[in-house]
């Protein structure tokens, strides 16, 4: 039979890796965002991003891309 600690642990264990999960995702989000800014201001394209990800609408979102 489980024991009350065993739920605290699963539980923690649980609660554990989904802030990992949500810290590692804020922290890949802002390098992405850090790339786009400087690709933007030096007039490059990203080499790991789909045209997909750049079009709002079916409109390009402003990259001057050469």
């Amino acid at each position: 039979m489980a024991t009350p600690l065993f739920y605290v642990l699963i539980t923690l264990l649980t609660a554990g890796s989904i802030a990992v999960g949500v810290i590692r995702n804020r922290r890949f989000r802002g390098h992405e965002l850090r790339h786009q800014a400087f690709a933007r201001q030096h007039h490059l394209r990203l080499a790991f991003a789909s045209p997909k990800d750049f079009t709002l609408f079916g409109r390009h979102r402003g990259y001057p891309l050469r």
